[in-house]
């Protein structure tokens, strides 16, 4: 099951550019990068471009994969690149240094923490206050999730590297072996990872996650300042789309997915082999959709930033000794001011309109 999953894994890596060609000669080109490959799992921008929602909005969008944070900002700075995804820690960590970058968090796009915590179905960890004794696989000691991770432990009488095994293990087939077999009793994964293992017929059961991370976002919309004073309108009007395309995609799951294909030829699969990859793929678009509808309060506001999520998120960082403080400045990290525009649509209109697209 391992080696099937890789050979759809490997159908799912799309180029590294692309262009979503908008309705109208009028659209102007934008540019979103992504610090990572362009997978199934964003399924829900190819949807909203098939569906014609950044056409609506002026937009052609183009996406882009580039190689982490530290190629995707300096290219947001000076232009390159319109807007980018990022973790929180891509302007929190420079601006705890001294050293503030102009660029800002506009939109939150997965609202709700990706990292959980995957044993085996039948394994006697039941809470991470289990996990005395153990042995955690992470996929490198320069994870994101390391600090969270630490914070989490310490709540729960684990120390990090002390009474728990720490190894890293990367991620991928030979990494879910090594829960498979024994060699790690936990994995720190993320939601598309397990998703990829269970599609793998892996049979694992997720830790509950303390509340309090949970409201942690994890990924944004980026935008340089320039942009921001310059261009509010196309800000707007980008966050826009993308609150459609969020509506959209949870309306008609089997469209969004087949939508990649059309938008990435390359990752179209075999006939025979179609609906396998529409079911994992699903099955990935499920598992963001866990962070993109995280609205505690039931009210969808698409957009929004909770301060709160902030504070949490810098606390945890210091306490790990990442940060030396967890005193800064929110107002250099993100801004909420578009938010009103992002929510201005008919959101049974939109997912009308993705039923009737078909299958």
């Amino acid at each position: 099951m391992i080696r099937q999953w890789k050979k759809h894994a490997a159908a799912l890596v799309a180029a590294a550019t692309v262009a979503g060609m908008a309705q109208g000669a009028a659209a102007e080109k934008v540019t979103l990068a992504f610090p990572i490959g362009i997978t199934g799992q964003y399924s829900d921008f190819t949807y909203g471009i098939e569906l014609g929602f950044f056409a609506e909005e002026g937009i052609e969008l183009e996406m882009v994969s580039l190689q982490g944070s530290a190629v995707l900002v300096p290219q947001l700075i000076n232009g390159s690149i319109d807007f980018g995804l990022g973790n929180p820690d891509v302007p929190l960590l420079p601006l705890a240094k001294g050293e503030p970058i102009p660029v800002r968090f506009v939109y939150n796009y997965l609202r709700r923490s990706v990292y959980e915590y995957s044993v085996k179905a039948d394994s006697a960890v039941k809470t991470v206050a289990d996990l005395k004794g153990k042995t955690l696989g992470i996929g490198a000691l320069t994870w994101g999730n390391i600090p969270m991770t630490k914070s989490i432990l310490k709540e729960s009488g684990v120390v990090w590297q002390q009474n728990i095994d720490v190894v890293p293990v990367g991620t991928g087939p030979a990494a879910w072996k090594q829960l498979e077999t024994g060699k790690v009793d936990v994995l720190a994964f993320f939601t598309s990872e397990h998703e990829k293992m269970r599609a793998a017929g892996l049979d694992i059961r997720l830790l509950d996650y303390p509340e309090k991370y949970q409201h942690l976002f994890s990924s944004g919309m980026m935008a340089s300042v320039s942009t921001i004073e310059k261009r509010p309108e196309l800000v707007a009007k980008m966050g826009r789309a993308m609150a459609k395309m969020t509506v959209a995609c949870a309306a008609n799951r089997d469209a969004c997915a087949r939508s990649f294909w059309k938008t990435f030829p390359a990752s179209k699969p075999a006939p025979d082999q179609e609906a396998t990859w529409i079911a994992n793929t699903k099955k990935l678009l499920e598992g963001n959709y866990r962070s993109l509808s995280f609205f505690p309060d039931g009210k969808p506001r698409w957009g929004y930033f909770r301060p709160e999520s902030w504070k949490v998120h810098m606390q945890v960082l210091n306490e790990g000794g990442v940060i030396p403080t967890a005193d800064l400045d929110l107002d250099k990290l993100y801004t909420n001011r578009f938010v009103d525009e992002f929510n201005k649509f008919d959101s049974e209109a939109v997912a009308a309109k993705a039923k009737a697209s078909g299958k």
